[in-house]
């Protein structure tokens, strides 16, 4: 019998890696001569620089860059071949905001990242947009590349949410010099365009602490930047699909560094081989923290799933939450079973802090069926 392992990271608690070695253990425990081939994998959200690290043998840089909230700490990012991986979630990321709040919250240590990245002779960068905490359109990334912001009074600043209605004028002519040689794809898992009702502050700025007046304001302050950079340079960011994606860092990355956006899944999968090891595969077994409607809209698990059921493969999903039921689901992408690893009542402390066991358990849980059948 030869079974595929490859889940995400379960958000907070699990790495990709982690996840992946406890089911690919008890299998080999549970299953007399069963091959195994696991892979790392991720959507473009938190983890993803663990994914690459793991999987293309890289290697994690770490350094002093600009957090959130405009300190400084130390984030990294990886590099493999003469690529680097950049991921939101770090200095950017929504866990290490504090206090968490969209309309003060920059991406500029993401742009210090990408530099530090160039400056070690890096052609290729990756950037993974999930897991931000910030609405800035990726002008706090611009600025470090040398994109420069000026307001009524010809003062040149660092834009946030809350003050990309200020911007007046743009220059990027230092970027162009500086990125010039540079290949920069963008890791996506969602489609959503830069404003409006589906766009990144209504959407998303709710989860990363703005009230519902806040919200009003921060796609506001989106539609202007979108007018400054149609106004100067002819480029209309609003038809960009996934544009919103990282609180807009996907309009202007997609444009500032012409960069190319990809569903972050299909990539992974594809640079990974995955397919090829799908050839006679008996059961491909995936997870994540929360298994909910929009796992199957671009995340991880769906983008699994359309490979394996094109294949006629099952599978099999053990998710920290399971919050869907949808037996049609199941039956169209040939799913198993859906194993929840948390206890309905745990806290998240109690979750992080037994997550490893409980997964273990569940997983003999399946091996148990399937010994059964």
């Amino acid at each position: 019998m030869k079974i595929v392992i490859a889940p995400d990271s379960f958000k907070g608690t699990m790495t990709s890696l982690t996840a992946g070695t406890i089911i690919q253990e008890e299998i080999e425990k549970g299953i007399p001569n069963v091959e195994t081939i696991r892979f790392s994998v991720a959507d473009g959200g938190e983890g993803t620089i663990d994914t690459f690290y793991e999987n293309f043998n890289g290697e994690y840089v770490e350094d002093i860059f600009t957090s959130p909230n405009f300190t400084k700490k130390e984030f990294r990012y990886v590099k493999f071949n003469n690529s680097a991986v950049i991921e939101a979630g770090q200095c950017a990321g929504f866990l290490f905001a504090n206090p968490k709040n969209p309309m003060y919250t920059t991406s500029l240590g993401m742009g210090e990242q990408i530099n530090h990245a160039i400056a070690t002779g890096v052609k290729k960068i990756y950037i993974a947009l999930g897991g931000s905490a910030t609405n800035d359109a990726g002008t706090g990334l611009l600025s470090a590349l040398g994109v420069r912001f000026f307001d009524k009074d010809n003062k040149e600043f660092i834009p946030v949410g809350s003050t990309l209605k200020d911007i007046v004028r743009i220059d990027d002519t230092l970027l162009k010099e500086r990125v010039k040689d540079i290949e920069c794809t963008l890791l996506c898992d969602v489609l959503n365009p830069l404003y409006g009702e589906n766009g990144a502050a209504y959407i998303y700025a709710n989860q990363k602490g703005a009230s519902d007046s806040e919200v009003v304001l921060l796609d506001e302050g989106l539609q202007h930047f979108s007018k400054i950079v149609e106004t100067q340079f002819s480029k209309d960011l609003s038809i960009i699909e996934g544009g919103g994606a990282a609180g807009g860092i996907g309009a202007s990355c997609s444009y500032f560094l012409n960069a190319e956006i990809v569903h972050g899944i299909d990539l992974i999968l594809d640079i990974c081989n995955f397919d090829n090891a799908l050839e006679n595969t008996d059961l491909v077994i995936t997870g994540e923290g929360k298994f909910d409607s929009k796992s199957m809209m671009g995340k991880t698990i769906s983008g699994i799933a359309k490979r394996t059921v094109k294949r006629n493969i099952p599978l099999v999903i053990f998710a920290g939450r399971n919050e869907l039921d949808d037996e049609e689901l199941k039956k169209r992408y040939l799913i198993q079973e859906i194993y929840e690893v948390a206890s309905p009542n745990q806290t998240f402390d109690e979750i992080k802090k037994n997550c490893n066991d409980d997964l273990r358990r569940k997983v003999r849980d399946f091996l148990d069926r399937y010994d059964k059948v």
